[in-house]
Parts: structure tokens; sequence; C-alpha cells
């Protein structure tokens, strides 16, 4: 198992320490909206996003071995050509939508970085979270964030973001047309995205590893 789920406390500030770094004069009391200036001040303070992610790739490394144990059910299923009994429960699609999530911290921790001073600007004016910020497809917030994607990569993306999107939380997705089974890479051609198999879970993890050191290479401080 790939070492990836290191826990850095000085990065995984909570809420009430980071009012403590806040200016004075956009501090709230907790039963006003808060000031467009301290929305930009935690919104731009990457340690809330390695935060985050950090504790979501610790919940998936603690779902591995339940989804590894899974398919070694449906192993014994096939094998002992069982016509009847109870498949068990299937966690890949968690395990699918925490990674999903962690890497999506990431890469907009990266994206959120290359564009600080334009994002500040853009919040304090609107108060709200930047447009290039939104959003679960993994392979734009990869592009955004300049990080090189392979062929490889790109189906595992491709697959993540259809779990955080809505696959791995909801039985049907908000438009019918995203259940296809099908979408477009960006060599032209329709591929699957809807399965998963037992080599994925070493994939995910040496992934978000990757993408975790990019990302931390250029953290603040």
């Amino acid at each position: 198992m790939l070492a990836i789920s290191v826990i850095r406390p000085e990065l995984s500030r909570t809420h009430s320490t980071l009012l403590d770094m806040v200016p004075k004069p956009t501090m709230h009391d907790g039963n006003r909206v808060p000031s467009p200036r301290f929305y930009a001040e935690v919104l731009l303070t990457e340690s809330q996003w390695f935060g985050t992610a950090y504790d979501l790739i610790n919940a998936a490394s603690i779902l591995k071995p339940h989804a590894l144990a899974r398919f070694d059910e449906l192993d014994r299923f096939i094998a002992e050509k069982q016509r009847s009994g109870t498949v068990p429960r299937d966690p890949m699609g968690v395990y699918f939508l925490l990674s999903a999530f962690a890497l999506e911290n990431l890469l907009k921790v990266i994206v959120l970085r290359r564009c600080r001073d334009d994002f500040r600007s853009e919040i304090e004016k609107t108060g709200k979270i930047p447009r290039a910020l939104l959003g679960h497809d993994l392979v734009i917030l990869a592009e955004r964030a300049g990080y090189s994607v392979s062929e490889v990569d790109e189906g595992l993306l491709r697959r993540l973001s259809r779990w955080s999107s809505w696959s791995g939380r909801y039985p049907v997705p908000i438009d019918r047309k995203d259940m296809g089974m099908m979408t477009r890479f960006r060599d032209g051609s329709d591929q699957m995205v809807c399965h998963y198999q037992r080599a994925d879970l070493d994939r995910i993890e040496d992934l978000v590893r990757r993408v975790l050191a990019f990302a931390e290479n250029g953290k603040d401080g």
C-alpha cells in the first residue's frame, strides 16, 4: 500500500484557528453573513484545502480494505457458481467518491495558487467562489492547474469525475443525458466510464500520490 495518507497537522487548521489570522475588522460574530474580505481570506488559505484533502485521503485508505474484501467475496461467489445468496454491499463507489474529492481539492488549491490575486478581487466584489473553482470535472481542473494528464490518467480521472458528480452519491444524475455509460475523450474517442476493477484501487492511490506531490511542491509556507 502506498504511504500517501500522512497527516500534516500544520495544514489542518480549524475554522477557529483561521479566525486568529484574520484582521479584526473582517471578523463576524457568527450570527451575521461574513464580509467578502473574510470569505476571501478563508477561501484563499491553502491549508483549508489541503486539510480537507488529507482527511479525504485518510478516509479512502480506511475504506480500501473493505473494497478489496468485496472483490474477494465476488471471486468466491463466481468460483462456487452460486445461484443464490446475498452479494456483499459494494464500497467502491464511495472509495471513488472520496478519492475524487481529494483530487478535486488538491487540483483546486493549485488553481487558486496560480490565480490568487484575480480570485481575491473577484471574491471581494461578488462574495462568491470563483467560477474557475467550481465543478467536479477532474480533467478540466487538471488542465487549469497545469497538471499533465496522460491517456491512462485521463481514463481514470473521467471515471472518478463520474462518481464525484453523481454516481457515488445519487441513483441518477441531475440530467438524464449524463447517465450514459460513454463519454468523449480528448482524442475524440467515446469510451466507457462506468466500470471499475480491483487494480483501480492501486491506480487511484498512485494518482493521488502524484497529484499530492505536485500540489505540495508549491504550497504556502
